[in-house]
């Protein structure tokens, strides 16, 4: 079947929707050089859907390819998201009131559930904001240093509070910095006292 209408040759027929369509820029995506030579074999909406459906499968089996292309246009393009998001947050701003109140309950669960999730494991958006709000400089060995740091202190404050513990169940007897029979060293070497 010929794609030009017989009687009208402003008329063309997609294929995929069984449709005659006028030969407009509305209906047809054109293509070649300076897009004017062809038009796709397919009306637009379709061509669109054809797209899509196509992006989604390649997506599905190559995930992490479109997470990475994602991470390094907005690092690319980093001031330019941010002057997007203030513009949007200066253009919207009661917009942004009226649904932070419609949803200030579940928007504040949420996020403080994230932040003790990042918190606890220490993310490196955690420790961004920890070095941010320090304004100290930001680089990936500073970050581990500081993701060390604090996990030296929490393991700290465990082993003191373990101590405590073990100290209450003892009634205060022989409790001067004294290191009791069941207690190791750091090198895991249980020392009688």
């Amino acid at each position: 079947m010929k794609r030009q209408h017989p009687a009208d040759p402003n008329l063309f027929w997609c294929p995929k929707c069984n449709q005659q369509k006028p030969l407009t820029d509305e209906y047809w995506a054109r293509r070649g050089d300076n897009n004017e030579k062809w038009i796709y074999s397919k009306c637009r909406q379709c061509l669109r859907e054809y797209k899509t459906s196509k992006a989604r499968e390649y997506y599905k089996i190559n995930p992490e390819k479109f997470i990475k292309a994602g991470f390094n246009w907005k690092e690319k393009n980093r001031e330019k998201t941010r002057k997007d998001a203030r513009d949007w947050f200066v253009n919207n701003r009661e917009k942004r009131q009226a649904y932070v109140e419609a949803h200030r309950e579940m928007y504040s669960k949420a996020s403080s559930k994230c932040c003790m999730k990042e918190r606890e494991l220490l993310t490196d958006p955690y420790i961004r904001r920890y070095l941010k709000k320090r304004k100290e400089v930001e680089t990936p060995q500073i970050i581990e240093l500081i993701r060390q740091r604090i996990t030296m202190k929490r393991t700290l404050k465990q082993f003191k509070q373990w101590r405590e513990e073990k100290e209450n169940e003892s009634n205060h007897t022989d409790v001067q910095g004294k290191q009791h029979e069941d207690e190791q060293d750091y090198e895991g070497r249980v020392q009688v006292g």
